[in-house]
């Protein structure tokens, strides 16, 4: 049964966690329960936490893309977010720029949609 467990977890995109991987064995005409599915893919260290990921995330990437501006609107940063509306019922977008040598706030859009184009003509 382990061995049907992991030749179903090598598929490629396959990252079944206990419960689907119950349903594939029922499939394939195991009759087994969830509880006793979770506890042997414990054991065999196959669950999704632990055969995906099985060290923390690194971001190593970040120490490379860290700014130091060294006049005012040297960089900006953009950043969009949803914003509920109450009385429509509806999400709007708030695009927020900020300029990174002071912090300050340079611009506020709420819109109910912000394409490309809106993101470059509100900078320049």
């Amino acid at each position: 049964m382990i061995n049907d467990i992991e030749k179903t977890l090598n598929q490629e995109f396959c990252c079944y966690g206990y419960r689907n991987m119950t349903g594939e064995l029922r499939e394939m005409g195991w009759i087994i329960n969830h509880k006793k599915v979770y506890r042997l893919m414990k054991q065999s260290r196959l669950l999704y936490g632990g055969r995906i990921r099985p060290e923390p995330f690194k971001r190593d990437f970040i120490r490379f893309r860290s700014l130091t501006p060294e006049r005012p609107l040297q960089y900006l940063s953009m950043d969009i977010k949803y914003v509920h509306v109450h009385g429509t019922g509806r999400n709007a977008l708030l695009l927020t720029v900020i300029d990174i040598y002071s912090r300050k706030v340079l611009i506020h859009m709420l819109r109910n949609s912000i394409k490309k184009a809106m993101c470059w003509l509100c900078c320049h």
